[in-house]
């Protein structure tokens, strides 16, 4: 009788901490993953999808940011093989993707657990067009696709002096929610229970830079109200067990959201630190003992970040705070 094989068996892949290694590796050389200068506001260089045209947001722009090519587009295997070439010798890049399943009503006769509006983290691989071998008629087609969509500027914006356009982005967003805000003091913060934002006086800034980066910093704070995206900044409690790290992973998503503000803005980011070694130093302790920080923050982050520039409303979300709606199949 012949021996039927055993289907080969993977062992599961951690996305999170991988994602995190990577971040990790970065701070430890020095560098600070969320503030790169991408201070060119529709750079033509930010990466983006060769699907859908669209650059990479949160943990995705990361990751693809670092990666060391010089052209904005990223293709799937699969894309690439569609348009004739092939990526042989080449190692991808992993990026995310929050998968929300609704349970089918066959789902629900059949008895299966219920997994309705339950996010799931799916995880890809990606290559940058300079890794793949393609005709020269494709590599002609995203030249002239990169022409037509960047730069990616909101017209308002255009031959505006950059902090004129951060002032404007600052004001209509707290005008628009309704968050006073008030100079005084010398301490920066977001009361939640108040929904108001305390910054020193302007002269009291070493630089623009400085003064809009915590800005933005305490205006990311502010989406986490209830009647916005609903991180539970204003509702809850202060004494649980987890708080030490549902407060890590929210000034994770302050300092992401402020930088990418900045970045979209022109504000260049990467010298805003006053204690540049401690501050790395506290943020590989943080992510080494919280390997679902950066994913959950750099998602969170990037809502909070259109929703205060205005490209999205800033209405209540899917909670990824506690990490429980992200515990499910990563092998996508």
């Amino acid at each position: 009788m012949k021996k039927r094989n055993k289907k080969k068996v993977y062992p599961k892949r951690d996305v999170y901490q991988e994602i995190t290694n990577t971040l990790i590796a970065s701070l430890e050389a020095g560098t600070v993953p969320w503030h790169q200068p991408w201070t060119v506001c529709g750079d033509r260089g930010l990466p983006r999808s060769g699907a859908t045209g669209k650059p990479y947001s949160g943990i995705n722009s990361l990751l693809t940011m670092y990666a060391p090519y010089e052209s904005p587009w990223w293709l799937t295997f699969k894309q690439c093989k569609e348009l004739g070439g092939n990526v042989k010798g080449q190692k991808g890049t992993m990026i995310t993707k929050w998968i929300v399943y609704e349970d089918t009503p066959e789902d629900k006769i059949a008895g299966k657990p219920d997994r309705t509006k339950r996010p799931i983290l799916r995880h890809f691989v990606v290559f940058n067009l300079e890794q793949c071998n393609l005709p020269d008629k494709a590599l002609a087609w995203f030249a002239k696709r990169l022409d037509k969509l960047a730069p990616a500027i909101p017209e308002e914006f255009v031959g505006v002096d950059t902090f004129t356009s951060a002032a404007k982005v600052s004001g209509d967003y707290l005008e628009r929610e309704n968050i006073n805000l008030s100079h005084k003091g010398d301490e920066a913060y977001y009361a939640p229970l108040e929904d108001r934002i305390v910054l020193p006086n302007r002269n009291q800034f070493d630089s623009s830079e400085s003064y809009y980066a915590v800005l933005f910093h305490e205006e990311v704070h502010s989406t986490g109200h209830s009647s916005r995206l609903n991180r539970g900044n204003d509702t809850r409690s202060r004494n649980g067990s987890d708080e030490l790290q549902v407060y890590s992973r929210e000034e994770l998503v302050a300092e992401m959201g402020s930088s990418f503000i900045c970045g979209m803005l022109g504000i260049a980011n990467d010298k805003i630190d006053t204690n540049r070694d401690a501050y790395i130093a506290g943020w590989l302790k943080k992510l080494k003992d919280d390997k679902k920080a950066v994913i959950l923050a750099s998602s969170a982050a990037a809502k909070a970040s259109d929703c205060i520039l205005n490209t999205s409303p800033c209405e209540g979300d899917i909670d990824f705070e506690s990490g429980d709606a992200a515990e499910g199949d990563t092998n996508g």
